[in-house]
């Protein structure tokens, strides 16, 4: 839950971002963005369990602190990018890393 607060604040953010800084993405692209977080920790939860069993606690949660470090770093390098639709899908790819970490 620690993490979430830290990390995962983008949640309130990110809608008036894209809302200021990319107008031609609407609710729906918001909404990709927002939801492939959860997607991706859908995907990738029943996979925990290995990672503990193979790589020990303090390792597991070793890589999944740094991915979310990383999406999230990438996630503010993306406020650079102009383009819209290559926005979409940068962030998009950001926010399943930082879910594949939670």
């Amino acid at each position: 839950m620690t993490l979430q607060t830290l990390f995962l604040s983008g949640e309130t953010i990110i809608p008036i971002y894209v809302s200021i800084m990319h107008k031609s993405l609407g609710t729906t692209e918001v909404a990709l963005i927002m939801v492939f977080t959860e997607v991706s920790g859908l995907l990738t939860g029943p996979l925990i369990g290995y990672l503990l069993e193979k790589y020990g606690r303090k390792n597991a949660y070793s890589i999944g602190f740094s991915a979310i470090v990383l999406g999230t770093t990438f996630l503010g390098l993306t406020s650079f990018i102009r383009n819209d639709y290559l926005y979409l899908i940068t962030a998009i790819i950001c926010r399943m890393i930082q879910g594949f970490g939670d």
